[in-house]
């Protein structure tokens, strides 16, 4: 005699009148309607989960202004805190040729020009995966664009509600800011551009219980960032008084104190990105060489202070700090994927266990 299915709602077995729903599973008609009578009717109505990026919801334009509006804050405060350190220490002076508004003029102009290279480059060559569709079918999220096409089962999705332009690059271009945002191990899909059925996704993804993320808060950023930016300012503090004191040039202070508090910064977000909210195969994105090149970047600038010779040893070493984070990270990040397959693995035996007493 075969056995009849358990709403996965309630855990009891279902009826003849049971409804299947987008992920294959049968769900009580009483578990629907309380958990969204308009998704019951959705569903009874045979209506489709499914999000869609038309072409024309995407512009150049938007990119510019939310990824531009992020690169002039960042130079802004860039430019002026490092002369004001500067002048701290009587070095940046009226007669220097060099201002802060030089500074930000050149670096938050020429920032703003590639931005928008970019943006219309990344237009043409999104024009071509486009439209984008979010939908579920047989137990699998499907994310298609264009003509490709990529499966991620349920059991290893996960998903919240909050701001999504940070998450999914294609939002800086449909200018969608709020929304369901899927964790899967291949990155970050976020569902909002068709808003008539967001209502049932939200309600859908409470009835079939896919596990759900803490919201990315602010309020987890700030006390690490803020503790990074202590611990590397006194320790670009201290080595650049000693370099000063080795090469007689005070401009080594504020350089190292800037570096050291920024990358500090950086590094203690960097943690709280890996250690809550980061996908599995995150090294796709953020590879050691990467984090190095960067980290050699900031280094060889601050060592023009010094001179050429200066610039290449500081950006080697400040890339070799940059690369070991990052792989130190990603290797912990490694470990909680091995856990976390562990316990699902574990959790499938004690599914089937529980199968077989049944």
């Amino acid at each position: 005699m075969t056995q009849r299915a358990c709403c996965p709602y309630c855990g009891e077995r279902v009826s003849d009148k049971a409804v299947r729903l987008w992920d294959g599973r049968r769900y009580c008609r009483s578990c629907i309607k309380s958990v969204s009578p308009e998704l019951y009717e959705f569903a009874r109505n045979g209506g489709q989960l499914v999000d869609v990026v038309k072409a024309s919801d995407v512009r150049s334009l938007l990119y510019l202004i939310n990824f531009g509006k992020l690169l002039l804050v960042f130079t802004f405060l860039f430019c002026f805190l490092f002369w004001g350190l500067l002048t701290l220490i009587g070095v940046g002076k009226e007669e220097d040729p060099i201002s802060p508004w030089t500074l930000f003029a050149f670096f938050g102009g020429g920032g703003l020009i590639l931005v928008l290279l970019k943006s219309l480059i990344l237009k043409i060559i999104k024009h071509f995966h486009l439209p984008r569709i979010l939908k579920f079918k047989k137990g699998e999220l499907i994310v298609r664009y264009g003509k490709k096409q990529k499966r991620f089962p349920l059991e290893k999705c996960k998903w919240y509600v909050g701001t999504t332009t940070l998450c999914d690059l294609i939002c800086l271009y449909t200018g969608l800011r709020q929304g369901i945002v899927f964790q899967t191990p291949d990155g970050f899909f976020s569902c909002g551009h068709s808003p008539e059925t967001l209502k049932h996704w939200y309600a859908f993804l409470r009835l079939m219980r896919m596990p759900r993320l803490p919201v990315p808060r602010s309020v987890f950023y700030i006390p690490y960032g803020s503790l990074g930016m202590v611990v590397g300012t006194l320790v670009g503090f201290g080595l650049g008084h000693i370099v000063a004191m080795m090469t007689g040039q005070e401009r080594w202070i504020p350089g190292c104190l800037l570096l050291g508090a920024f990358e500090g910064g950086l590094i203690a977000s960097m943690y709280v990105y890996y250690s809550h909210y980061a996908c599995q195969n995150a090294y796709q994105r953020f590879q050691p060489a990467i984090w190095g090149l960067l980290f050699f970047i900031m280094g060889a600038t601050t060592g023009f202070i010094g001179g050429n010779p200066a610039a290449l040893f500081t950006g080697s070493l400040n890339g070799m700090i940059g690369a070991v984070v990052a792989w130190y990270l990603l290797a912990q990040r490694s470990e909680l994927s091995s856990e976390e397959k562990e316990k699902e693995l574990r959790q499938g035996e004690l599914k089937e266990v529980l199968g077989h007493e049944h």
